[in-house]
């Protein structure tokens, strides 16, 4: 294909002269333009196909995926777990904890709120507090009168008996609530029992009624069979090898009650 030298335009092999500019062709410019021609198709570069990088992907080198690794994965995984299992864990305590406590036994401390007695140099005497723990002794009830008015118990009573420790009375019933004093020993309070120390064992379990009063306790027992003092003595039997002693104090009122050996006849 030739075109004018001039202008450019296409122009066929025989014209002489440019249909567009009217440019007169000479025979060297008819034989250039067509070598021109030539060596412009000659020139143009030849497009090189580049290989697609996906045709020669190496089966044995899978392309890597963005994203944490596996092994990160796994790792927080086993942390979420144990997260999850100290969650569950402490709602498990806290579960425990809470039926625990609402089980603790509530004694009749608890009805008599700031009633104190004073510590008078007679036999006996009590104090009390209102956070009392440890059973709750009915003593009006027919197995206390079996178990403790009618049979031997000096040894202890209600589960605390003559050498065990204190941390193992304490394991039992918690701290004590209050005390009370019996003739003159000072005996640690849980709930309605009384419990004398030495060098850290039991020595001596007492009953530690609330809010007893003499008559109410005589109403129901009948009259003892010898007072002395402030003590109301039950030993209707004199061959049982125990007698029954109940402190009153300046008020009236029924501190403890001991079962101990047998007092000998006046």
């Amino acid at each position: 294909m030739k075109y004018c030298p001039n202008c450019g335009h296409e122009i066929e092999g025989h014209q002489t002269f440019c249909n567009n500019c009217g440019h007169k062709l000479t025979a060297s410019e008819q034989n250039q333009t067509q070598s021109n021609t030539n060596e412009s198709r000659q020139s143009r570069p030849t497009p090189v196909q580049r290989p697609n990088p996906q045709r020669y992907q190496s089966p044995y080198y899978p392309p890597q995926k963005d994203g944490m690794s596996t092994f990160l994965k796994v790792i927080l995984i086993i942390i979420s777990l144990v997260v999850l299992a100290l969650l569950l864990f402490g709602a498990y305590y806290a579960y425990k904890t809470f039926i625990a406590n609402n089980n603790e036994p509530v004694t009749s401390q608890d009805q008599n709120n700031g009633s104190n007695h004073s510590h008078p140099t007679g036999s006996s005497s009590s104090h009390h507090t209102n956070t009392a723990r440890g059973p709750e002794i009915s003593i009006y009830s027919d197995s206390f009168d079996k178990e403790f008015m009618k049979s031997s118990s000096k040894d202890g009573y209600d589960g605390v008996y003559e050498g065990m420790t204190r941390a193992e009375v304490e394991n039992k019933y918690g701290r004590p609530s209050g005390d009370v004093y019996v003739s003159g020993d000072r005996y640690d309070k849980y709930g309605d029992l009384g419990v004398l120390y030495r060098d850290g064992q039991v020595r001596d379990v007492v009953v530690a009624p609330t809010n007893v009063s003499e008559n109410d306790y005589v109403d129901h027992y009948g009259e003892p069979d010898d007072r002395r003092h402030n003590l109301l003595i039950y030993d209707a039997y004199k061959h049982n090898d125990f007698s029954v002693v109940v402190n009153i104090d300046d008020d009236g009122m029924v501190t403890s009650i001991e079962n101990i050996d047998q007092l000998p006849e006046d």
